[in-house]
């Protein structure tokens, strides 16, 4: 056991040679604490985490269509921190009754939304279906208000978004309840952005890895988020 949170980390598919696995990895390699992967699917790169929770399943669903093997996993695993990697749509999965009692963070990678006409006439349908532009999920997230997202957070009782971008930014920066930190691109991200989450620091001044430190000092693992109404100056609840 490491010293530090429990932390269980909430992706659809997993792999250190993908972006957003890349940075799940690095997370649980350089900030303190006792890091889960709880994923539909791996494929390598778990060697980082104390514990690796296929869920199986549809990859567009996730974690919705595992709601209640998500639940076990978590009831056994009893995490201090669920940190869901997710793109917009994601700001949506907070609100699973399963999730709703943990404190909860979001690294939102990218709003992602559908091209202009001058794009998709420029564009063969083969070259669309390719990258993946017409997949459902973008066309959801492209009417998804902000509002909306914002609205569902809240109620999840998420107060922290963190992301690299600017998309995510402009569309929730500004909703009451919510604070998003933007992360830099690239290996720093992970190195100073997503260690500081618990620490509500600026964006332009990181904690970096030492952050969970803090956060361990300012609640004792026994006190935790017990009672999300006790404000313990921590930003942590």
């Amino acid at each position: 056991m490491t010293a530090g949170p429990r932390v269980a980390h909430l992706i659809a598919e997993y792999s250190a040679h993908e972006a957003m696995g890349r940075t799940v990895a690095e997370t649980a390699r350089r900030v303190p604490g006792d890091h889960h992967l709880v994923t539909a699917r791996a494929h390598d790169g778990t060697a980082p985490f104390a514990g690796v929770h296929e869920l199986g399943g549809r990859l567009a669903t996730f974690p919705f269509g595992c709601a209640d093997r998500l639940a076990v996993v978590l009831g056994r695993i009893r995490p201090d921190l669920v940190h869901l990697h997710v793109g917009a749509l994601g700001t949506l999965a907070a609100t699973l009754p399963v999730l709703r009692p943990l404190l909860t963070v979001l690294t939102v990678y990218a709003w992602q939304t559908l091209p202009g006409l001058r794009a998709f006439r420029r564009a063969s349908l083969s070259e669309m279906r390719s990258s993946n532009v017409l997949q459902p999920r973008v066309a959801l997230s492209t009417v998804l208000p902000p509002a909306v997202a914002a609205l569902m957070l809240r109620r999840a009782g998420v107060r922290t978004v963190l992301t690299p971008d600017p998309r995510v930014i402009d569309r929730l920066a500004s909703r009451a309840g919510l604070t998003v930190t933007r992360l830099p691109s690239g290996p720093r991200a992970t190195a100073t952005g997503q260690a500081s989450m618990p620490t509500n620091q600026p964006s332009s001044s990181p904690a970096g890895p030492k952050a969970y430190g803090a956060w361990t000092r300012c609640c004792p693992p026994s006190r935790w988020c017990a009672d999300r109404s006790r404000e313990r100056g921590c930003g942590c609840c």
